[in-house]
């Protein structure tokens, strides 16, 4: 999982918003971040309220009104599955290094 994932995942799990509202707009309209909520959206890990999912990863969180009628946000929520994901990225511990000495060859 990208560092990018882990950020939007992360941001799900605690964030009432969209992950768009937060970004500035070239950030919040990269390809990238489009990648990623597919990529959720097929997993299970968020949902969106719209069942027209390419309509709601490339143009719902950037407009307030379509077709005279209000844009109802936020588009994603996070899924059971995808609290359990953040719960699993958090209980990984922070590696230790372990010193040991070096092997010597017989002289």
């Amino acid at each position: 999982m990208s560092p990018l994932c882990i950020r939007m995942l992360l941001h799900y799990s605690w964030s009432p918003l969209d992950y768009h509202a937060e970004e500035d707009s070239a950030h919040a309209r990269s390809p990238a971040v489009a990648e990623a909520m597919r990529a959720f959206l097929s997993s299970g890990l968020v949902t969106s309220r719209f069942t027209d999912l390419s309509w709601a990863v490339n143009q719902a969180p950037f407009i307030e009104e379509y077709q005279g009628s209000k844009v109802e946000k936020p588009i994603f929520t996070i899924t059971d599955k995808g609290r359990a994901m953040v719960e699993h990225l958090c209980a990984v511990q922070v590696p230790v290094c372990k010193w040991i000495q070096p092997e010597t060859e017989a002289v």
